[in-house]
């Protein structure tokens, strides 16, 4: 198959590289350490894989995955990351990715599975992503199914610190309007107070690669 590696780690890079081609006989048509290059090469090259790492500067992987989707609706699109949050996981998922791999694993291992998988048509995730992902489904009070999606976007704001008026300014709404959000949100999660409430963000992953959230 032909490869294109984005990721801002060099040496990771060179390592998906290395067993891209040594190990597994594959072609690495290029490779990219930021989003904006990453974007531009999978749309030339158009590649059977995509290994994309989910934060990277100059657009992150969910910004790279909805740039090039339309241009390559073939490219088997696998997320790479050490980000095991909760809420990051729901965004791979509903961002369409076709694969997950946890760096804090056996790398190469799933690294080999993903693409095999690629390989078939089919879709490989991570043990870490599928016990998340399963946890979320069957607890009733997810804050997949009590939140909206304007209610994440406030949440993953909170969970950076912000205050209301930062929040505000930040989705061009009044201060008054972002203090609601955050009662209603404190109230459909059961939580008591707003430093819980970040805790609480932080821990499930809103904290992380802070962006707005993919539309299904």
């Amino acid at each position: 198959m032909r490869i294109v590696i984005a990721e801002d780690e060099e040496m990771f890079r060179d390592v998906m590289r290395y067993v891209c081609i040594t190990e597994f006989g594959h072609h690495v048509a290029g490779l990219a350490a930021d989003g904006e290059a990453a974007t531009a090469l999978t749309i030339a090259e158009k590649p059977d894989v995509l290994l994309l790492d989910l934060e990277m500067p100059k657009h992150d992987g969910f910004d790279v995955i909805r740039a090039v989707r339309p241009s390559c609706p073939l490219t088997s699109i696998i997320a790479v990351s050490s980000y095991r949050g909760s809420y990051t996981l729901f965004r791979v998922e509903r961002a369409g990715f076709d694969g997950y791999i946890d760096k804090g694993s056996n790398s190469i291992s799933a690294i080999r599975y993903a693409l095999a998988a690629a390989a078939q048509g089919q879709r490989y995730f991570s043990p870490t992503f599928v016990a998340a992902r399963d946890a979320r489904r069957r607890d009733p009070r997810s804050f997949d199914k009590v939140l909206s999606d304007r209610e994440l976007e406030v949440l993953t704001l909170i969970g950076l610190a912000m205050n209301d008026e930062e929040i505000g300014h930040q989705l061009d709404i009044c201060a008054r309007t972002a203090e609601t959000f955050r009662h209603r949100i404190l109230k459909k999660l059961g939580v008591a107070g707003t430093p819980k409430l970040i805790r609480f963000a932080i821990e499930l992953g809103f904290a992380q690669i802070p962006a707005r959230l993919p539309q299904a």
